[in-house]
């Protein structure tokens, strides 16, 4: 999931693309009793329905505390084309129309529109190849409909599952929550998202001030859906781009300090489930995951934020792209190769090199978004 810029304040975080990336008692949202998280009347959720609350002139706020249920419907669903077999990219278009998911050949010649949905902004591909996860919002009129939040668009983002084979999308995760960084676990029994929750608004002087908690990396268990967070609830702390280990017993992550003005980035290694942290990289960002595991791609901030490969010990450091501010970073299957997006005066590109460094000053770009315009955040490499 992509960050490219950030507030530094609690009360509102900004993510730029290319292209122009728990329980009530915590904090966060009720769950139902499969451990569907979704919204119930609760105080935490949306404004007391009891308490007098100034409208700052934009009317009413939602107005009854009835859990809402979201659909495929809902996020403006539309399967398009059947996912291709083969090697392939998976990439999405977060611009407010055509909002797509698509497919592209590794040489950057064929590109497939798979789905469509309301402002694809994260995505995950399962590992066996037969779901993706996706975050999807809702326009201003249907947030403001169940959460209150008026005028703070895509604050609202739930997790959807696609199902490749029946061409149909569900939800698995929602409430008042903002669901990034979908990530699968080992054999697909668990997705791994970074979730800001607790969206509230409030009115001073007829100015509307909203908060939220998060960014905090929680474990949705499949199937089922029960939400557990992994990482605790500190402010100005916050825990993105989950890559869990192949066998499942580590877990690595970007961590966020804010004091002030200033920002530390780092790379963080946890044992699973819920165990010690440790530092693995400090003045580092947006850590991914080798298929096998051995090795993590990260952005360095140590070295212009450009684009490094290390082995998962932190041995053998090499810069494999000098391009400031790549983001996005995605191996290959065989693991040869990574994928990323950089941000292009005009437009967007996502470039591709080799992971022994042959090829940092010379990526290759497979697909520029001057001609088309796509606003691109997320993605992924696959063989199906």
């Amino acid at each position: 999931m992509r960050h490219g810029a950030l507030i530094l304040t609690s009360v509102a975080v900004v993510a730029l693309g290319c292209g122009g990336g728990s329980s009530a008692a915590d904090g966060g949202v009720d769950g139902a009793a499969d451990g569907t998280q979704y919204d119930a009347p609760l105080p935490q959720d949306g404004p007391d329905a009891t308490a007098p609350i100034p409208d700052c002139g934009l009317g009413e706020p939602r107005p009854d505390g009835a859990a809402w249920v979201p659909t495929a419907a809902d996020v403006d669903f539309a399967a398009v084309h059947p996912l291709p077999t083969g090697e392939q990219i998976l990439f999405n278009d977060w611009n407010t129309s055509p909002n797509a998911l698509y497919s592209m050949t590794p040489d950057g010649q064929t590109v497939t529109e798979v789905f469509r949905a309301y402002r694809i902004w994260s995505m995950g591909i399962s590992r066996a190849r037969d779901l993706i996860a996706f975050s999807s919002g809702y326009d201003l009129d249907v947030q403001d409909q169940h959460y209150w939040l008026p005028t703070l668009g895509d604050a609202i983002q739930h997790t959807f599952m696609y199902d490749v084979a029946s061409q149909t999308a569900q939800v698995v995760a929602y409430g008042s929550i903002n669901d990034e960084c979908h990530t699968y676990g080992p054999n697909d029994t668990a997705l791994y998202v970074c979730r800001r929750y607790d969206f509230r608004a409030s009115c001073d002087d007829w100015d509307i001030l909203y908060t939220n908690r998060g960014w905090r990396i929680g474990r949705i268990d499949l199937p089922g859906n029960a939400f557990t967070f992994l990482t605790p609830d500190v402010d100005l702390d916050w825990a993105l781009s989950p890559q869990p280990t192949p066998d499942g017993t580590t877990l690595f992550y970007a961590r966020i300090q804010i004091a002030g003005t200033t920002q530390t980035r780092t790379v963080m290694k946890m044992a699973l489930p819920g165990g010690a942290t440790e530092l693995w990289k400090a003045n580092a960002a947006f850590p991914v995951l080798s298929p096998d595991g051995a090795r993590l791609a990260y952005q360095n901030w140590d070295d212009q934020y450009t684009l490094y490969v290390a082995n998962v010990d932190g041995s053998m450091p090499t810069q494999i792209s000098n391009r400031k501010n790549a983001s996005e970073a995605v191996f290959s299957p065989d693991g040869t190769q990574v994928a990323f997006l950089f941000d292009e005066p005009n437009g967007c590109c996502i470039d591709v090199v080799k992971t022994d460094g042959s090829e940092a000053t010379a990526p290759r770009c497979l697909k520029s978004c001057t001609t088309n315009g796509e606003f691109i955040t997320e993605l992924d490499w696959i063989t199906r």
